[in-house]
């Protein structure tokens, strides 16, 4: 019995039979005319050759037998882990939920590693790389025949791998001599979608960033696999729909299903001139057959803050609609963009700065202004209580701001009308007086005792 990467020599003993004389003679040879012995030289795994450099024909643990002129010669055992590398899993799909990667269907590997007399068997484990770098070790799995161990497509920090091609090996020590199979290839996939975006400064970016346009023939998105440039020529299957129980309906893709490497679609939801309450979200679904067996993984897209407003915009028809990059980008307030339905945080400056020059003019004429109500989508608007339902908040042309200070309020509404602010812009006072744009505010100092600029509100 051998371990498998010993090397041993099977020594060669040749027996000639030959009549002289008309007697039958026999001599037996096992060492040249220098007295060097006849043998072979066997090397046990990964892979094996003859003196000659040809390979022999056995890369497995296991039972084996060496014949000449069809007798048997030499038996003898190799000791190995073995990996069952036809019914082991060789794909591993990665789904998308909410922006978070997960595995659905983790990777199942049938191996083997023999209990034998002789053999003291230490660390067995699963070893998994990718270009050269170890990604996994599991340590201790079990020793015996026809063993299976899954894998949950993590790497040794619990993150779910990127996708790509990777190695997966057994391995084990018997009698102190480390011992691994040849790797199994295996693929890990995902669905990407690929969306209509503006650059973004880090660390933010664009993610399934989407828009359904009045017309439903713009915002065409791609659906592809992302195999991390694994060769990936399986057929693949798709499929399209509205997320279920989420609060809206997105209606439909068009088409809503498809063949090949890639998958283009339109969303399509129902018109809603009330307003959305809740982003338009789609499941993208790939079916990825391989020897009859069907992986499925998933992807979410869900429109991002930036896109409710961008999606008011194209719902309510009396409004401008706005081109993607006429909204504002500004990764600070990115993350604040949208409150609760209940306001106030979803009337944000950022937005009104970029829809509006004469908001950015007043920035230039006055540091340090405190916005207390900007770009108001529609269905804030109507929420507010007291709002005007043409108020200008819903075109970007307006905005409130409060100082303070009686000075600094006076302060910040000369820099607005610098910049041109006229229509309704006003100044207010503690006892809730207004002075309108064409009635001008008396300076603070000249204001009754107690008596002060308390906010304003512009317009243009």
């Amino acid at each position: 019995m051998f371990i498998w990467g010993d090397k041993f020599y099977a020594k060669i003993k040749m027996k000639l039979t030959y009549k002289q004389d008309g007697i039958e003679k026999t001599k037996t040879f096992d060492q040249d005319a220098a007295g060097n012995p006849f043998q072979m030289t066997i090397q046990t795994g990964p892979y094996i050759y003859d003196d000659t450099g040809q390979p022999i024909p056995w890369n497995n643990p296991g039972f084996y037998n060496i014949t000449y002129d069809g007798q048997s010669i030499f038996n003898f055992y190799v000791w190995g882990p073995v990996l069952d590398y036809i019914n082991s899993d060789k794909y591993m799909g990665i789904s998308n939920e909410n922006g978070e990667d997960l595995i659905k269907e983790p990777l199942t590997i049938y191996y083997s590693i023999k209990e034998m007399e002789g053999v003291v068997i230490t660390m067995p484990r699963v070893r998994i790389k990718r270009n050269e770098s170890l990604v996994r070790v599991m340590l201790n799995i079990p020793v015996g025949d026809n063993q299976e161990i899954t894998w949950d497509g993590k790497d040794e920090r619990n993150n779910v791998v990127p996708p790509g091609e990777y190695e997966i090996t057994i391995s084990a020590f018997g009698n102190e001599t480390d011992v691994e199979t040849n790797p199994h290839k295996v693929i890990v996939f995902k669905v990407e979608v690929d969306t209509p975006c503006e650059a973004l400064a880090p660390p933010y970016r664009c993610v399934d960033s989407f828009v359904a346009k009045r017309n439903r023939i713009e915002d065409r998105l791609t659906a592809r696999i992302d195999s991390g440039g694994a060769p990936f020529i399986l057929p693949i299957s798709w499929t399209c729909e509205d997320v279920p129980g989420d609060g809206i309906d997105s209606g439909t893709c068009n088409p809503s299903n498809g063949l090949g490497v890639k998958f283009e679609f339109i969303p399509n939801p129902p018109d809603d001139p009330n307003g959305r309450e809740f982003p338009l979200a789609y499941i993208v679904k790939a079916t990825v057959t391989v020897n009859e067996r069907p992986y499925e993984i998933e992807r979410k897209i869900k429109q991002d803050n930036l896109d409710e407003l961008r999606q008011e915009y194209e719902d309510l028809p009396e409004r401008e609609s706005q081109p993607r990059n006429n909204f504002d980008q500004d990764p600070p307030a990115y993350p604040g963009l949208l409150g609760t339905a209940a306001e106030p945080n979803r009337h944000q400056w950022h937005i009104l700065r970029d829809l509006n020059q004469h908001a950015r003019d007043v920035v230039n004429n006055y540091s340090g202004l405190n916005i207390t109500s900007g770009y108001r989508c529609p269905i804030g608007n109507s929420r507010l209580p007291n709002s005007a339902r043409n108020s200008n908040h819903q075109y970007g042309r307006a905005f409130d701001f409060a100082q303070g200070s009686s000075v600094e309020n006076y302060n910040a509404y000369r820099a607005a009308r610098d910049a041109g602010a006229a229509v309704d812009t006003y100044l207010q006072l503690s006892n809730g007086e207004r002075y309108f744009w064409y009635r001008p505010p008396p300076l603070p100092n000249e204001l009754p005792s107690g008596i002060g600029y308390v906010q304003g509100h512009v317009a243009w």
